[in-house]
């Protein structure tokens, strides 16, 4: 009997009947296998928690681990299991993605090479017209400070992340009122803690299935709401670069022709111009909002419990 990694795998699901097999198959198929799968049922109504339950002989000394509560997101989802979790190390992977086999595996291996404690790799983007390679370990490198090359560029995508526990509980969770980009702003906050030690490797491990319905697809909302958590967190780089105005004003226009080119893809062009029109206000208040003055963030962890 092999030995069982000192990891638990976090999903949150929400009416995944339709994909949480695929997801559950990936994880079943992993090279080394995870401590525990921690499920949470995010209040389905679709038959999710019968075919996850299901699964429960499939991951040979694997525990897998069922949670269910009211609808609340993926964030409180997440908070819940990460409180729950029983390993050293976390991984997360949502309810529609997958894993390629040696996921875990080479993940951990990377921790141990380089000293990490927290690790994600590149990425596969599914969609309904074509399947691209998303090079994160690119971007990664861009940067010299990884606090900096984070805040401008979110490459981070969650289904790839496995970290310390430790970590993530003191960063206080995921923040369960955002409605979109609740995974970046958690990011953010990890690694701005001194203990942190973050890489990136380039190999894709993870299929990143992007539906129509998906929150990744939601232009308006994904950018309001980077927008926010921008100006929230602003006041961090003032630890990790020279002019952090500066560094806010070019997030603020990364956000902006991000949104563009969804509009544009999508022939959204009253709604383009609306971006193109507002950039020059947004950027002139970036400049007067890099404040040296922490925000205070909660504890999402201790607020997620039902």
């Amino acid at each position: 009997m092999s030995e069982l990694a000192n990891i638990s795998v976090i999903i949150p699901v929400y009416c995944g009947a339709a994909t949480i097999d695929r997801t559950l198959a990936s994880v079943a198929a992993q090279t080394i296998m995870p401590r525990e799968i921690i499920v949470v049922d995010d209040g389905s109504n679709d038959g999710t928690e019968e075919k996850v339950k299901a699964w429960s002989r499939r991951f040979g000394t694997s525990k897998l681990i069922v949670l269910k509560q009211n609808h609340r997101g993926p964030g409180a989802a997440r908070n819940k299991a990460l409180s729950q979790a029983s390993s050293e190390y976390v991984a997360f992977l949502d309810a529609d993605d997958e894993w390629l086999p040696s996921k875990l595996e080479k993940s951990l291996a990377v921790i141990q090479q380089t000293n990490s404690n927290i690790v994600s790799h590149n990425y596969i983007m599914v969609s309904s017209d074509k399947i691209s390679c998303i090079d994160c370990s690119n971007s990664y490198k861009k940067n010299k400070n990884v606090f900096v090359g984070y805040f401008l560029r979110g490459y981070i995508a969650t289904s790839t992340v496995v970290a310390l526990k430790s970590i993530l509980i003191a960063a206080g969770g995921f923040q369960t009122e955002l409605p979109s980009g609740q995974d970046y702003e958690l990011w953010l906050v990890a690694l701005d803690l001194s203990e942190a030690r973050f890489h990136i490797f380039d190999e894709p491990l993870t299929r990143y299935h992007v539906t129509a319905n998906s929150i990744s697809s939601k232009i308006a909302l994904r950018q309001q709401c980077a927008l926010d958590i921008a100006h929230q967190h602003a006041f961090r780089l003032h630890r990790h670069c020279r002019y952090p105005a500066l560094v806010l004003a070019l997030r603020t226009l990364i956000i902006h022709a991000q949104a563009a080119l969804g509009f544009i893809s999508q022939s959204q062009y009253g709604k383009l111009t609306h971006v193109c029109f507002s950039l020059p206000v947004k950027l002139f208040l970036a400049f007067g909002q890099a404040s040296h003055t922490p925000v205070t963030r909660p504890n999402f962890l201790q607020m997620s419990h039902d």
